[in-house]
């Protein structure tokens, strides 16, 4: 189809546009929890900087840190010097965080793609491990995550409203849903339908 068609055709208002709903990804069971160890460095560091008139040694005392290097400097006769120093290490201090599990995604797509027909489909995703999707159309659970609705060899009719809903289950035993209704319409991209 060329562009400028299917952009009238848009316009018109006679391309319908797939429905795609989504629930779930929220943080559950969250706490915290040691992730690591992070090096502390703490103590007296010294370094050699140029001069004018030659090299001249840089010390401090630095303060506790996670950084193993500081940038030292010092005014000697009337300019700035400086140079980078190795800190002292001290001692490992734990590292906590904040670690959540998520509930799974779950996608439904409705789409009257065409006249008396519409296509469902469920998806799932789960950012922390691995899920399970199902499809249901009026509560009874379809062999497959995606069928076509139709009024032809369905046994639906036109205007009826059918409710569909998918069902996602991750690893960790959390269950997301995502319900909507799909409307079978006697329009849409393609329509056997007389005008």
């Amino acid at each position: 189809m060329k562009m400028k068609t299917l952009l009238s055709l848009i316009a018109a208002g006679m391309v319908l546009v797939p429905s795609v709903a989504s629930a779930g990804d929220v943080p559950v069971n969250c706490r915290t929890e040691q992730t690591g160890l992070v090096n502390i460095y703490e103590g007296w560091a010294s370094c050699s900087a140029i001069t004018s008139e030659g090299w001249t040694t840089i010390s401090r005392w630095v303060p506790a840190s996670p950084s193993p290097t500081v940038i030292l400097s010092e005014y000697v006769n009337g300019a700035w010097a400086q140079c980078s120093a190795n800190v002292p290490f001290l001692t490992q201090q734990p590292l906590y965080q904040e670690v959540c599990d998520y509930t799974p995604s779950a996608y439904l797509t409705i789409d009257n793609y065409s006249a008396g027909e519409v296509y469902v489909a469920a998806r799932g995703a789960d950012r922390d491990g691995t899920f399970t999707v199902q499809l249901y159309v009026d509560g009874v659970l379809q062999s497959g995550t995606s069928t076509v609705l139709d009024v032809f060899t369905g046994g639906y009719t036109i205007g009826q409203r059918v409710r569909v809903e998918s069902v996602v289950t991750d690893n960790d035993g959390y269950t997301t849903r995502k319900s909507g209704w799909a409307v079978l319409e006697d329009t849409g991209e393609i329509s056997p339908f007389p005008l």
